[in-house]
């Protein structure tokens, strides 16, 4: 009996070492996916928020806020093709490393003749920023970061996480919390493209870099990408967050999340933004449109002392309006850039206000 529960006990701290070794190599992304920023390994997918969980690791450094996106099976197709083309590269990246191993009880490389199945194929994200962490003997605890208004829950998140807490190794659902589950809040999703190799092939965005969605007049999550007949034509509210990983999570052993990160949007603007019919903006822009915008970081809130902030880890922000060369729309441009990833990981939320004026008929 004492035998069975040490070998039990010893097998159970090789698994642990193994994923302590965890590799989480980066994925090849469909062209027409790649982020707009140039950020090696970025991908920017956009589509319906289907699920938002939580899971806090046993064992294991994380605690992980997982947003699952409905995308059309054209994208699935697309990172099904591109995954399949290359899955050499992919294998002789893995062989390049210095810490490679054939772990014990799965591999790290893929079969050469593997095909994702495009019918099971989850594009999620997944995200570790905490405010806090406690060190027990058998493992660590995580209190989350602020991430309520992000991902528009109608509880705190720190609270959420200490639901996880107690039910380590297994993912919480809290959708049914969710402005952007309810409303079917059409979101995008900016991220590493990864595989979680220790557990055979399971792809995902991860760390995810930042999220946007966009708001309607009333302050509805807005359910669809830029359609003429259906978009906002005086104003519209976008709602921006930027993260980095906790150091805590293995993931951060990764050479891609050891730097600065760089999150750019091209955000669409209102159907009546660019209409002025007091000059021609039709062949260049000019700096005296007929809207304005204002650019507000959200107020956060620390679990632990329970006080307000408006970021953390934020590097810079730069915004520019520029004239999209696919559409020929204004749109609004803006580069979030993150600072390397500390024990608590980065997060930060902007409000962004875009409103068409009226015109002055007296200048008329």
């Amino acid at each position: 009996m004492k035998r069975n529960l040490f070998l039990t006990l010893l097998l159970k701290i090789c698994f642990i070492q193994l994923l302590s070794a965890q590799f989480y190599p980066l994925v090849s992304i469909p062209p027409e996916l790649k982020s707009p920023s140039g950020e090696h390994g970025q991908i920017l997918v956009s589509g319906m928020i289907h699920d938002i969980s939580v899971l806090h690791g046993r064992a294991v450094g994380e605690l992980d806020w997982i947003c699952t996106l409905t995308v059309p099976d054209s994208v699935k197709i697309s990172i099904a093709n591109q995954f399949k083309n290359t899955t050499a590269e992919y294998n002789e990246d893995i062989k390049k490393r210095k810490n490679y191993v054939v772990p014990l009880f799965q591999g790290y490389l893929i079969p050469k003749e593997y095909n994702l199945d495009v019918s099971k194929l989850s594009i999620y994200s997944k995200i570790m920023v905490i405010d806090s962490l406690q060190k027990k003997l058998l493992g660590t605890k995580f209190y989350s970061s602020d991430l309520t208004k992000a991902f528009r829950l109608e509880l705190p998140t720190y609270d959420l996480s200490q639901k996880a807490m107690n039910n380590p190794g297994k993912e919480i659902k809290f959708g049914n919390l969710s402005t952007l589950v309810n409303k079917k809040a059409f979101t995008y999703l900016q991220g590493a493209f990864v595989n979680d190799a220790a557990r055979g092939i399971r792809i995902e965005i991860h760390p995810l870099d930042g999220l946007a969605y966009a708001l309607d007049e009333n302050g509805l999550p807005i359910k669809n990408a830029f359609d003429p007949n259906s978009w906002p034509k005086d104003s519209i509210t976008w709602m921006i967050g930027g993260f980095t990983n906790s150091k805590a999570h293995r993931i951060n052993n990764e050479a891609y999340l050891t730097k600065e990160r760089t999150t750019t949007w091209l955000l669409d603007l209102p159907i009546h933004a660019g209409e002025n019919p007091y000059y021609d903006s039709k062949d260049s822009l000019s700096t005296k449109f007929n809207f304005e915008y204002r650019i507000n970081k959200v107020e956060l809130l620390h679990g632990i002392t329970r006080k307000s902030y408006t970021e953390r880890g934020l590097r810079m922000i730069t915004d520019e309006i520029i004239r999209s060369p696919d559409t020929n729309r204004l749109q609004l441009r803006l580069n979030v850039r993150m600072a390397p990833p500390d024990m608590y990981g980065g997060n930060v939320l902007y409000e962004i206000v875009v409103i068409v004026k009226k015109p002055d008929n007296d200048s008329h």
